[in-house]
């Protein structure tokens, strides 16, 4: 990835640790990263945390959930 400037990532609620740690290795270097409401909202094995963004992904996009409303799976 280090040969972009620019990372747009479109819907990916699941994402890996080891995907997190690259992409905030690459952001610290200089990169820009873009991404849809719910990223890295499960980790690989399909498990949500209670606080969202989680595993780092707070610091690496600056930002924190308040609320959120799944709705009714119907």
């Amino acid at each position: 990835i280090d040969a972009y400037r620019l990372i747009y990532v479109p819907l990916s609620l699941g994402v890996s640790q080891e995907t997190i740690d690259r992409l905030s290795a690459w952001v610290k270097g200089g990169g820009t990263l873009v991404v849809e409401a719910g990223f890295g909202y499960l980790d690989e094995k399909a498990h949500a945390y209670p606080k969202q963004p989680s595993r780092g992904l707070d610091t690496l996009l600056g930002a924190r959930e308040n609320f959120i409303n799944l709705g009714v799976d119907r």
